[in-house]
């Protein structure tokens, strides 16, 4: 049987060149490690319960996942607790039975069409890191997301939708520009001298009300910071609750999905992760131990 390394906690070298630390991800050689690793090794096949070639984790929340085994995966936060109350200690970890616990995960991103929809998935976007969290009672991405919010109402007023696709204001702030760049998104600009062309500003997208999935009343809004030349790509990212303490952190460039198309890309995304659910193997939401 092949043992296949998934995952180490904080750091992690693969074969490709990148390293990964924390829930960055940087292009290059390795030449030493910045803190100690801990790798978990898993074989699909020396599970009790059929995998499907698959690995399973258990998020804080008592979320359960399964994720391809032979994509990259990377943990982040591990809880200082066993799992022994809702897992058999005879089988592997990472089987069904013994999903890994995580307070996040890293993961390897497939291309999925949303639920009932007849739409195209297009398989040239993807996110540069697709990262699950679970905090429970914590504040979670949602902090990041009311952030992005507050500044698209203070820059460009309160997001509506009655302005017309392609139409762009003035806002009496004068410091943001805002611009539909879709029939779901409203973009506001931030004004920079530095940049001449206004699709390089830092900006802030936000949905129009009722016109993407909501949790708990938040608009989705994604930040893209300001391009470092002029016609360069940025980096955005996205960073919301999809229900309970259940959080997603989405980083891309717009060069791969422009703003245009950003909410159908967050649908793919959505469903995505829907699909890798295993809620047969849920359990009770659990407190780290301090």
């Amino acid at each position: 049987m092949k043992q296949v390394i998934i995952a180490t906690i904080v750091f992690v070298l693969v074969t490709t060149g990148l390293w990964f630390y924390e829930d960055s991800i940087h292009p290059g050689p390795v030449r030493s490690t910045p803190k100690p690793s801990t790798r978990i090794t898993y074989d699909p096949d020396s599970c009790a319960t059929p995998t499907d070639g698959r690995v399973f984790v258990r998020l804080m929340n008592g979320q359960a996942f399964a994720f391809p085994a032979y994509d990259f995966i990377f943990f982040r936060g591990r809880p200082g607790w066993p799992d022994e109350e809702f897992a058999d200690p005879s089988e592997p970890e990472g089987c069904p039975l013994h999903p890994i616990v995580s307070q996040g995960v890293v993961v390897t991103y497939r291309a999925t069409a949303p639920l009932g929809s007849d739409a195209q998935v297009n398989t040239e976007w993807h996110p540069r890191v697709l990262q699950l969290i679970s905090n429970p009672g914590g504040g979670g991405p949602v902090v990041i997301q009311d952030s992005d919010l507050k500044f698209f109402r203070r820059y460009c007023g309160e997001p509506s939708g009655n302005r017309r696709h392609g139409a762009e204001d003035e806002p009496a702030t004068q410091r943001g520009v805002l611009v539909n760049v879709s029939p779901v998104l409203l973009d506001c600009r931030l004004k920079d001298p530095n940049l001449p062309d206004q699709s390089d500003w830092t900006s802030f997208l936000v949905a129009r009300p009722g016109m993407h999935p909501e949790y708990e009343g938040r608009r989705y809004a994604v930040l893209c910071f300001g391009a470092f030349h002029p016609g360069g790509s940025r980096d955005c990212q996205s960073r919301y609750n999809i229900e309970g303490d259940l959080g997603v952190v989405i980083k891309f460039s717009d060069a791969v999905v422009p703003p245009e198309d950003m909410a159908t890309f967050d649908l793919q995304i959505r469903a995505w992760i829907q699909s890798q659910r295993t809620p047969e193997y849920d359990v009770p939401a659990r407190e780290p131990l301090e």
